[in-house]
Formats: C-alpha cells, structure tokens, sequence
C-alpha cells in the first residue's frame, strides 16, 4: 500500500512539475510574441512613413504621421490574420529594407555624398519590395518539388555483399505541397528504387491534415514496395499535439498506420537478417507516461549488438554524445526542415546545440543523417534548401 502511495505522489509531482515548466514557457512565449509583433510594428511604421513622405510630399506632416501608423497598424494585423505567403513576402520586404537601410547609412550618411536618384529609390522602398517578391516567389516554386538525395554508407560490419538501401521520408506535413496523386507519384518514384527498407521519419501529418487526408496519407505511403517493410516513428506533429480541435485522435492515427501495414516504431526495434537492426525512438516532445526510454536503456532492450549494423530513427535530431557511445552506426532524422524559410537554417546552426540542421556529418562512429523532409511546416514557401526523400545505401567496405 505504502509502494503504491509513493507511486501516486511520483506521479502526481511529476505531473505538477510538468504543468509549472509548461505554464512559464507560455508565458515566455507570449512576451516573446509581444516584443516580436512591438518591433515588426515599430519598424513597419519607418519604412512606411518614408513611403508615404516621398510620395505625399504636400501633405502635412501630422497627416502623413497618422496615415503611417495606420497603415503600420493594418500591415501587422495582415501579417497574423493572413498567416502564409502574404506573412513570409512581408516579413522578407522589412528585413531587406534593413539590409538596405545599412547600406543608405553608410554610403551616403557617413561618406557625406547623396545622390537625388539614389535617394528616390531608397525612400521608395522598391529595391526591398522586389527582393521580398521575388524571394517569395521561388520559395513557393522550390516548396512544390520534390527532389531525391542519395548518400551512400560503408561499414566494416558482416552485411550481405549487396548492402542494404533504405528510403526515408520525413515531415511530409500532408496538404501543405501536394495532393494525393502527387503523393502518388512521388511514391512510386521511390518504389522505383527498389529499397529494402521503408523509413517514415515521423511528421506524416499534422494539426492542419484532415482526417481523410490523414487515411489518404497513409494508404499512399504503404503502396512503396519493399523487400522487408515499412516502419514509422512518431514526430512532434503527427498526434496533432498543438491543436486545439485535432482533426483526427490517436486512437484514428495508431489505427490507420496499423491497417494500412505499416508497423510503429515506438521505442522498439526491428532486426533484419539478423545483420540490421532499425530502432525508433519514441519523440523526445513526448510528456507525462509517455516519456522515452534513455538511449543507454533502449539499446539493450532492443536487443541491438555491436555485431550488427545498428540503425536508430530519432524525429529530432540530437543526443549525439549518447547516441555514438550506445553503439548505434547510424542516425536518421528529421523535424529542422533545414530552416525551411531563410534565414532559418542560419538560425540552427548559431544557436541551437548538439543538432544537426541538414545533411551528412559523422560524430565520431556515428553517422548523422537529418532530412530537410518532403515539405514544410505551416506555410507553403520553403527558401532553405529542397523538399525532399533520401535514398541511403549501406554497403560493405
């Protein structure tokens, strides 16, 4: 009785400790938003008034003064109404227009020389107008094209003398670049590459996926023909964890992955030939009961050995240290979108540690794969890299 008690009081500390830390990172987040949304309003007002006084130059200046905040005012209110491309064009006009504002400062401020001409197209704001537009647009274009990558492996491990190729799909975020036929399409792509293995790196679908296009998703996904299956890890978005009304439950989630023949890698592994083993580990976004096993652990109730070539699927990307020292060969992930929207990735790759934001890197014996993934979260422009799905082959040296 005493043991179940503790166990009660554990629980429910850990619970109240979970619900504390969550409650100062929503209130982190909302000053955060507050000062983000203060300084776009605040810098959207200069760059419109300096519009506004070139082109109203007989008005008066409490009239141009109270038009710029007015329209400084609706821009910010487009931004957050209009959330998508309309955002990602603004946003891209207002840090070019810094960029320019820099270098008005110091070409003309500071060496003491202006050109009428220059100042015009300055004060006109059209050089960071067409800049934002035209970024925009290809990011558009580059969100809607798929592209295969391939990277190949060599290992002194005892695998067959073919090797093994694994394709591996990540953040697909279903609806944001593609319908089901395109879907279609870039599956049978895949299959086309005859793969061993099928790896679905989690964030499939997400809270803005319908509960059609979540079936849909998945009934396309397990089409791709593979010489051992297909197996799916869970990411940050698949459970629609952020929405408020899911469009789809859990319970619908499990069972869809289930029947459609795709077999769920949740702190669980799979081994192959007795020579692979491919191990998913639960997100480590995952909270309260559901929280994943250290990796120290998993890899021995996995039954993963140093004789086989061990493979672990991990949405994000991290725990590197950990990951090389439990003997795993290599590392598959996702979740960075390699930035998606510059300058994203420049972001990752400055301030977030032990991550890897997009490509190939070897961490000691360790292989890290990260996937930009097949689309983009949110918002249909991606200016950070392509969309993409991998082809890894792993051979014998």
């Amino acid at each position: 009785m005493c043991n179940i008690n503790n166990y009660i009081k554990i629980k429910y500390q850990k619970r109240r400790s979970f619900m504390v830390i969550g409650g100062i990172k929503a209130i982190l987040f909302i000053v955060a938003v507050i000062l983000v949304v203060g300084i776009i309003g605040a810098y959207s007002y200069h760059f419109i008034r300096r519009i506004v006084n070139l082109i109203l130059k007989n008005k008066s200046s409490r009239y141009k003064k109270i038009l710029s905040i007015i329209l400084a005012v609706a821009l910010v209110i487009s931004l957050i109404a209009l959330f998508g491309v309309w955002s990602v064009a603004v946003l891209y006009v207002l840090l070019f227009s810094i960029f320019v504002d820099i270098v008005y400062f110091i070409v003309c401020k500071v060496s003491g020389k202006k050109n009428k001409t220059c100042e015009v197209i300055y004060r006109s704001g059209i050089i960071p107008i067409l800049i934002g537009v035209i970024m925009t647009s290809y990011g558009y274009y580059n969100m809607h094209r798929v592209v295969e990558t391939d990277y190949t492996i060599y290992t002194d491990k005892n695998i067959r003398s073919e090797g093994y190729k694994i394709a591996f799909i990540s953040d697909l975020h279903y609806g944001v670049n593609m319908d089901g036929k395109q879907l279609e399409k870039y599956c049978e792509d895949i299959e086309a590459q005859n793969p061993d293995i099928v790896i679905l790196g989690g964030d499939i679908v997400d809270e803005n996926t319908s509960r059609k296009g979540m079936y849909e998703a998945f009934d396309e996904l397990s089409k791709i023909k593979s010489t051992y299956g297909t197996f799916y890890v869970y990411g940050n978005h698949d459970k629609a964890t952020y929405a408020r009304k899911p469009n789809f439950t859990e319970e619908e989630l499990d069972n869809a992955i289930k029947d459609s023949g795709i077999k769920i890698l949740a702190d669980d592994s799979v081994t192959i030939n007795d020579q692979i083993t491919v191990t998913g580990r639960k997100d480590k976004s995952f909270r309260g009961d559901n929280l994943r096993e250290p990796i120290d652990e998993l890899i021995v109730n996995t039954q993963a050995d140093s004789n086989k070539y061990n493979i672990l699927v991990d949405h994000q990307p991290g725990d590197f240290d950990e990951t090389d020292n439990a003997g795993y060969d290599v590392m598959l992930s996702g979740h960075t979108h390699a930035g998606q929207i510059w300058p994203g990735g420049l972001f990752i790759k400055t301030f977030i540690k032990d991550t890897l934001c997009y490509g190939h890197e070897k961490f000691n014996n360790l292989d890290i794969i990260t996937s930009s993934g097949m689309a983009g979260w949110g918002i249909p422009v991606r200016t950070e890299e392509n969309c993409e799905y991998i082809i890894l082959d792993i051979k014998p040296e």
